[in-house]
C-alpha cells in the first residue's frame, strides 16, 4: 500500500515499508514455530526433542508455501476450523447451555470490584490482546492481494477481519462472563 501510495514519487518508501515489515515477522515466525514445537511435544510426545520438531516444523511450513498459496490457503482452514471449533462449543454451552454454575447463575456483573486496580488492569491487559491480535487483519490483505479483483475484495476481507475481531472480543467474553463470572 506504501508502494502504491508514492509509486509516482520515490519506489524507496516501498522498499522500506515490505524490509521493515518482513525484518519485524522473520523473528516472530521463529518464536512461534518454537512455542508449537513445545506444546506439541507437551500435549503428544513428551519424549520428543524441541530442536528436532522445529526443524521438522520448518520443513512442513516451507513444503506447504513451496507448493503455492492454493494448498496453504486450504491448510490453512484447516487449522482454523480446529482453533475455531474449541471456542464455539464454549461460546455455544455459555450461551445456550450449561457448565457447573449454570447461565447467569451469578447474579450480573459485580459491581463491588469495578473499578478496582485490579479490575481496571485486567481489562487493560486484555484490551492489549485485542488491539495487538486485530493487527491479524492486515496480514489478511497480503494474500487478497494476489486475487485478480483485489480493488473490491479488499474492502470486504478487511470488512469481514474487523467483524471477526469485534466477534471475537465482545461476544466470546461476554458470553463467557454470563456463564462464568468474572
Amino acid at each position: 500500500y506504501i508502494h502504491e501510495a508514492y509509486k509516482d514519487r520515490s519506489p524507496a518508501p516501498g522498499a522500506l515499508s515490505a524490509w521493515a515489515y518482513w525484518t519485524a515477522w522473520i523473528p516472530g515466525v521463529g518464536v512461534h514455530v518454537m512455542l508449537a514445537a513445545e506444546y506439541f511435544r507437551a500435549a503428544f510426545w513428551p519424549s520428543a526433542d524441541v530442536a528436532l520438531l522445529v526443524v521438522a516444523f520448518v520443513v512442513v511450513l516451507y513444503a506447504l508455501n513451496y507448493f503455492g498459496l492454493s494448498l496453504l490457503f486450504w491448510t490453512s482452514s484447516a487449522f482454523a476450523v480446529c482453533a475455531i471449533t474449541p471456542l464455539l462449543v464454549i461460546l455455544g454451552v455459555s450461551l445456550f447451555g450449561s457448565f457447573d454454575r449454570g447461565l447467569n447463575s451469578h447474579g450480573g456483573w459485580p459491581l463491588g470490584i469495578w473499578p478496582s486496580a485490579g479490575m481496571s488492569l485486567l481489562v487493560v491487559k486484555w484490551m492489549f490482546v485485542a488491539t495487538w491480535s486485530s493487527y491479524g487483519g492486515e496480514m489478511a490483505t497480503t494474500l487478497v492481494g494476489g486475487l485478480r479483483e483485489r480493488r473490491r475484495n479488499i474492502p470486504r476481507v478487511l470488512a469481514v477481519s474487523g467483524l471477526l475481531t469485534f466477534l471475537a472480543f465482545t461476544v466470546v467474553p461476554l458470553a463467557l462472563f454470563a456463564n462464568i463470572g468474572a
